[in-house]
């Protein structure tokens, strides 16, 4: 008898599914944000936003929120550095 995934499994891979689609969503709205601000990828502050995807928020996410805010603070105030 082939044996199958088990529910528990199944339901954390919908989950992650679904987290997934929302940090995606989520993670466009910000980087519309930024861009709507100046901060793309010519602004010199870009590399320290944690936008447009940025692996940092999967694998640093205690310092790409605050890094991202800071970032976004600084261009509104006009510093580029």
């Amino acid at each position: 008898m082939r044996k199958q995934v088990p529910k528990y499994v199944k339901e954390l891979v919908r989950k992650r599914t679904k987290a997934a689609q929302k940090l995606r969503e989520t993670g466009i709205a910000v980087d519309e944000y930024c861009s709507s601000i100046g901060l793309d990828e010519f602004h010199p502050l870009f590399d320290d936003a944690c936008i447009i995807s940025d692996i940092r928020i999967w694998c640093e996410e205690d310092h790409a929120e605050p890094n991202t805010l800071e970032t976004i603070e600084k261009v509104l105030n006009g510093e580029t550095e």
